[in-house]
């Protein structure tokens, strides 16, 4: 995902943008405060910040603005969207889930999850990348009840409460302001020290030395000072990636059992996120009643603008396995070749192959992490007939997880009656 802040919502010079690095700070004197947040802000040489304070914690936010951004774009001033909506959330725990509607990233989805009243996500991301990390949070080791999830994109997330951003998005506040940098003092007194210096003053000279090679010291570290916690977000992470090949093609055998017509009505469709699934049925003159009555082990929800469709929802004990050894992964190196093969052997078959063949560091968020340590994601989509579909799995390279099934019924296509489509990624080491 983006590790820059973006515009999500602008009004002449003013504008809320997303994707804020944010972390608590300690209690501790005034300078060391300070000292602190410009330490942190020199590691992802951001340039504003923001302090909120949680239930427990006072948070600092920071600002990394993207310096290619259009002239056009540049804003006088940057309010944060993750603290407003902190400030105004009623729940302890949430998720907000925000398709961007304007600026560089139009398109793209902002993801911001509020826990004990402050932001600890606030990142950029593809439908695919935003959709896993919520799955994270709904169906994975996270406690999914705690979370109250919102979005304005109902068409990636059915079951999220409604969230009209436009309304939320529409006033500007002070509190929600980003501001510049606090002044150094250690800086400030290294400057002092350069006056003493040239007047005689032998200890500011040795002060000015010693802050100057702090700063040295701190840009000699910012390539690896994240690789620590990076490598603790690794190992959660990793456990919670998605459903193997083997638990897919169960899951389809599954899906396979669910009747494709029954009590006049016709099954278009079921989406399965991880063991979550929701049916789409089509009246084809039968009753509601009578279809409820049917499947009266599934939970059925009408559709408000159609009578003739009905939804319902149901679930497989499907756990996540996750990625037990890194060794196990494929090379980076090989990752490249290896998908463009598959991906050209399995077109032909009749499968549609969508990949991102470069990939991306994973878990996001992190800067300047060494190969050596670091997976590469990428993000894929594959649909195909049902029958091509489970060999595909069988025969698929290891290393490749999946989040979302999708099963739409066609009884006119005798050649695929039954059409599924898998979105996941290949993870690299």
């Amino acid at each position: 995902m983006a590790e820059q802040s973006a515009v999500v919502h602008q009004l002449g010079k003013k504008a809320y943008i997303a994707g804020l690095n944010w972390q608590p700070l300690a209690r501790s004197s005034y300078s060391k405060r300070i000292a602190d947040i410009r330490e942190y802000a020199d590691r992802i040489d951001a340039t504003k910040h923001i302090l909120l304070k949680g239930h427990q914690n006072e948070y600092l936010g920071l600002y990394n603005f993207d310096p290619d951004i259009s002239d056009e774009e540049r804003t006088g001033q940057v309010y944060s969207l993750a603290a407003m909506l902190a400030t105004q959330n009623e729940q302890e725990h949430a998720i907000y889930a925000i398709r961007i509607e304007e600026g560089s990233k139009k398109g793209q989805m902002a993801l911001v999850v509020i826990e004990q009243g402050a932001p600890t996500m606030d990142i950029i991301g593809s439908d695919a990348e935003v959709f896993s990390t919520v799955n994270t949070y709904t169906n994975g080791s996270i406690e999914s009840s705690e979370y109250h999830v919102y979005s304005n994109a109902p068409e990636l997330f059915p079951s999220a409460l409604p969230l009209d951003i436009t309304a939320r998005l529409g006033n500007f506040s002070n509190k929600h302001a980003l501001i510049g940098l606090p002044t150094d003092l250690i800086k400030a007194s290294a400057m002092l020290a350069v006056v003493l210096l040239l007047a005689g003053g032998a200890y500011g000279g040795n002060e000015y030395l010693e802050a100057s090679a702090r700063e040295e010291r701190m840009k000699q570290a910012q390539s690896s000072i994240q690789t620590p916690q990076y490598l603790k977000k690794l190992a959660t992470d990793q456990r919670n990636v998605g459903l193997a090949n083997t638990d897919v093609i169960e899951m389809l055998n599954l899906l396979s059992e669910q009747p494709f017509m029954a009590r006049g009505w016709l099954l278009e469709g079921i989406q399965c996120n991880l063991g979550k699934c929701t049916s789409q049925w089509q009246s084809q003159g039968g009753y509601t009643q009578e279809l409820v009555s049917f499947l009266n082990n599934q939970q059925s929800s009408p559709d408000p603008k159609d009578v003739n469709k009905l939804k319902f929802s149901f679930s497989y004990d499907m756990a996540t396995r996750g990625i037990q050894q890194l060794q196990d992964l494929p090379k980076k190196q090989e990752a490249s070749e290896l998908l463009y093969l598959e991906q050209q052997a399995w077109q032909k078959a009749g499968i549609q192959f969508k990949v991102d063949t470069q990939g991306q560091t994973w878990p996001t968020g992190f800067k300047s992490i060494p190969p050596n340590v670091s997976v590469n994601r990428h993000a894929t989509e594959v649909t195909g007939s049902l029958t091509l579909m489970k060999d595909f799995l069988d025969r698929y390279p290891s290393g490749i997880y999946w989040n979302q099934i999708s099963m739409k019924i066609e009884p006119k296509n005798l050649d695929a009656a039954v059409m599924v489509t898998l979105k996941g990624a290949l993870y690299a080491y």
